[in-house]
């Protein structure tokens, strides 16, 4: 796959995300390293819209996915896909009765794989293996660490990889303009893998697990208490995004230099922004023309699948409306200079357009983002501030949940053997 044509698909990707999505909120980006083999373990809420936000948002390097393998079979988004770095696995419950096709199709992945790995490339893998509407998740599966296994030992072990755990989770995702935020973990290799490492992490579900058993009523006040932390925000009026502001008064004059900064330099990016009018008129013509095919489409369950949908024929749109769109708009910049300034100079002007149509996109993207995420934290201190009272003693209330919850672990590991 050529880098050019990676690059192209992400920027419609990115473009299409951004019809849907009304705040996208990734925390920990700095966490992903920016060269290296890494291997993604994200959870999967919202079925490919969430291949799509990990693409568009997560990291600018190249990714790889790892995906089921009706979709890379598919004669044409299966093509599509695979040009994209997209690698088929077979799943256990779609191969009851092929077990031995399932397994040599997983090892012709996980030989797939291994070169990316070692070249330093990044594969991200849904842990869940499924795409799930409850708010909790399933079981994690092997496949990301024998994946990684697989490459560190083709490398001697002396591979560095790591794995990252990504958390995914959508205000309302079956709401058209859902909030969505990307939290990124701290990444760990396999020699962190080891008893403690892995007792340390579990700790919280068992000691929620223990006392759901012993004392019972003891998490159920905690809940009621969340509960009404949860009631009085609303009340409020508040999230508790502003109530963990730190240092409010600081940050409002850094956010506030921001905005300035950032909306005059996007002023300037709308050179980006005209460029681009007519593929993204295209996304949203081609969202909005399989909103009316697919209305009343529903999932299992009767959880609607039209926003999922509608986000794929947003960027197909995209593609399509960018590769009419982006040599029409050249030619008319070279019929234009020609007139005015003769062939040659024509010539060399209608290059340098069409060399700056993705740059210049994409930097408006970047810029406007930047600018929404000052702007967001400038609104977020603004509210604390006209509402110190209520959110002082919000964050006074947080704080203390936030310890019943540390005492709850500890009395945890103070039952000693009574809680194994």
């Amino acid at each position: 796959m050529s880098n050019w044509f990676y690059r192209f698909g992400r920027a419609l990707l990115n473009q299409s995300v951004s019809l849907y999505y009304r705040r996208i909120e990734v925390a920990g980006a700095e966490r992903i390293p920016e060269n290296g083999p890494a291997i993604i373990v994200a959870n999967h809420p919202n079925s490919v819209a969430d291949a799509f936000l990990v693409a568009a948002r997560l990291t600018p390097r190249k990714i790889n996915f790892i995906a089921k393998d009706t979709i890379t079979g598919a004669p044409v988004v299966g093509w599509l896909v695979r040009q994209f770095g997209v690698v088929g696995v077979a799943r256990a419950y779609e191969y009851e009765r092929q077990r031995d096709m399932a397994r040599q199709r997983n090892e012709a992945a996980i030989g797939t794989c291994i070169p990316r790995l070692l070249a330093g490339e990044v594969v991200v893998i849904f842990g869940e293996g499924i795409s799930t509407d409850l708010r909790r998740l399933h079981m994690i599966r092997k496949g990301a660490m024998r994946f990684g296994y697989a490459a560190e030992r083709a490398a001697g072990f002396q591979l560095g990889l790591k794995w990252i755990p990504v958390g995914i989770n959508y205000s309302a995702k079956e709401r058209f303009r859902s909030d969505v935020a990307l939290r990124i973990g701290e990444p760990f290799a396999l020699s962190d893998i080891h008893a403690d490492a892995v007792e340390s992490q579990q700790i919280v579900v068992r000691a929620v697990e223990f006392f759901n058993t012993v004392e019972p009523q003891r998490l159920a006040e905690l809940e009621k208490q969340l509960t009404g932390y949860d009631r009085r925000l609303a009340a409020t009026g508040l999230s508790d995004d502003v109530i963990r502001q730190r240092r409010p008064q600081q940050a409002m004059g850094s956010h506030l230099q921001g905005v300035m900064l950032n909306g005059v330099l996007l002023l300037l990016n709308l050179y980006g922004l005209l460029n681009s009018f007519l593929p993204r008129w295209a996304a949203a013509a081609a969202a909005w023309m399989q909103s009316l095919f697919a209305a009343g489409d529903t999932g299992p369950g009767g959880h609607p699948t039209a926003l999922t949908k509608e986000a794929l024929w947003a960027t197909l749109g995209g593609w399509v409306g960018s590769a009419i769109a982006f040599p029409l708009q050249t030619y008319l910049v070279y019929g234009v200079a020609e007139s005015a300034w003769g062939r040659r100079s024509a010539v060399v002007l209608a290059v340098l357009y069409a060399l700056s149509l993705l740059p210049s996109w994409w930097l408006f993207v970047r810029r406007r983002d930047i600018f929404r995420e000052h702007l967001t934290n400038l609104r977020n201190a603004v509210r604390f501030l006209a509402s110190a009272q209520s959110a002082g003693r919000l964050r006074v209330h947080r704080r203390r949940l936030e310890r019943q919850a540390r005492t709850l672990v500890a009395d945890y590991q103070a039952a000693g053997p009574r809680a194994a």
